[in-house]
């Protein structure tokens, strides 16, 4: 009896039945080691990201956000877009902006004065893009027509303070090179990129893309989508814009003509009149036309105006003939014209030459933001307009200016003979007027900060 109850401690654990908790702190060891992974691993797999999240940008909501100051001459003006990536592609739901006065080339004495005009713009880019976005989200401030006027110097030193002041004072994402002066060009390609953008024809061939021409006062620019082949033969490489959007990378042709625009284009057609009047404006009208600080003298012929006679002088001002290092390739004064491919098969046209068509009833419909026709149509336009003398002309159109009616006839000659004589396209051509566009049930105007966003993004 004695001898079974003194056994050993080792043996006595033999003979009794263990409890579940017992054999787990007996085997703790080995538990132990295998959980220290398995939480590891657990760990890992909760910080990555979800599959459908791959594609949204690096942006865990699904949203990016981008943030754009156009600097004008006049003011500034910020852009806060807000996109949603949940499909893989950028889609815009936001446009937040805000803007003052004066413009940064108003601050010319004082770079650091200029700088700090942009705080409320940027303080309003604090309040609308999530703190947490803010590192990952960048801004550009691109200065426009004001600074381009500067000495280099001055302009110089107003974007070194802008991209300092930036730098000590704001989180987000910002490059050397985010801060510059954007020319004509650059608002031409950008431009294109919001009006394909905005059309759903981004990501797939060049052949879906639409050409845009766009008419200001200064200036005027066109830019479309050439394959990779016209892209290499460019005799310039300032002629092609590389631009990401859809998933794609675009090579663009941009040419911007500065002197041209339908202002400036007056001036250098007035700049041939002869001794005895100009064909380009109606019978009874007389006086001056300021440009570019010259005077000229406006003066109709003897003979009243004509289209044909004022169309060959504004062909003689567009220069057609010059050449570009390209032959059978040149648009006017001396530029390529990029060899008009499938990129520039449908073409959409802007600001001037939408308002002129609206001035003389190729628009039938004043509301509208859009309206299909043809190069021709504003040769026939302007030959009724250039039938008439100076009071016919106002009494036919009464909703121009008094301002711009005496010069209606060579506006139009002016917008045909540049796209059918500068630019190439044929009479026939359906060409898209546009004004705004629709997106989303609104309508949006296709200016260029749109694309800068999506191109830096994409």
């Amino acid at each position: 009896m004695r001898g079974f109850f003194h056994k050993t401690p080792t043996m006595y654990k033999m003979t009794m039945k263990e409890s579940f908790g017992e054999r787990l702190w007996r085997h703790r060891g080995i538990l132990f080691l295998i959980a220290v992974p398995l939480v590891l691993i657990g760990l890992i797999l909760a910080g990555m990201p979800r599959a459908q999240q791959a594609f949204q940008f690096g942006s865990e909501q699904g949203t990016k956000y981008a943030v754009v100051i156009d600097a004008g001459s006049t003011g500034s003006r910020v852009h806060i877009f807000t996109f949603s990536t949940g499909s893989g592609m950028l889609e815009l739901e936001t446009d937040n902006f805000q803007q003052l006065k004066p413009g940064l080339s108003s601050y010319a004495e004082s770079p650091k004065s200029a700088a700090e005009s942009l705080k409320p713009l940027l303080d309003k880019a604090l309040e609308t893009v999530p703190a947490n976005q803010q590192p990952h989200t960048s801004v550009e401030v691109r200065a426009t027509a004001g600074l381009r006027l500067l000495p280099e110097g001055q302009a110089d030193g107003i974007l070194e303070a802008v991209r300092r002041y930036l730098k000590e004072n704001y989180p987000f994402k910002c490059s050397r090179d985010s801060v510059s002066i954007l020319d004509g060009a650059d608002e031409g390609a950008f431009a294109w990129l919001t009006l394909n953008y905005l059309l759903g024809h981004l990501g797939g061939d060049v052949s879906n893309t639409v050409a845009a021409i766009d008419m200001g006062g200064g200036s005027v620019q066109m830019a479309y989508a050439v394959d990779r082949s016209t892209a290499s033969k460019a005799p310039s490489k300032d002629y092609i814009y590389k631009l990401k959007g859809g998933g794609k990378v675009y090579n663009v042709y941009v040419k911007s003509q500065l002197g041209y625009g339908i202002m400036a284009g007056r001036a250098a057609v007035l700049e041939k009149a002869q001794d005895d009047g100009h064909y380009c404006l109606p019978h009874g009208f007389s006086g001056t036309y300021s440009y570019g600080g010259k005077e000229l003298t406006a003066k109709h012929h003897a003979a009243g105006s004509s289209f044909d006679s004022c169309a060959d002088v504004v062909t003689s001002a567009l220069k057609v003939d010059e050449p570009c290092g390209k032959q059978g390739m040149c648009s006017f004064n001396g530029a390529w014209g990029g060899g008009l491919g499938h990129g520039a098969d449908k073409v959409y046209v802007s600001s001037y030459l939408f308002d002129r068509g609206v001035d003389s009833g190729i628009v039938r419909d004043p509301e509208a933001i859009r309206w299909d026709a043809t190069p021709a149509q504003y040769k026939e336009a302007a030959a009724e307009v250039c039938s008439l003398d100076e009071e016919a002309v106002k009494r036919k159109y009464p909703n121009v200016s008094p301002e711009h009616a005496p010069y209606l006839c060579m506006d139009l000659s002016y917008c045909y003979s540049v796209l059918v004589r500068g630019f190439k396209i044929k009479e026939t051509a359906p060409v898209t007027m546009i004004k705004q566009i629709q997106y989303k049930g609104e309508n949006l105007e296709a200016q260029w900060p749109l694309g800068a966003a999506i191109n830096s993004l994409s």
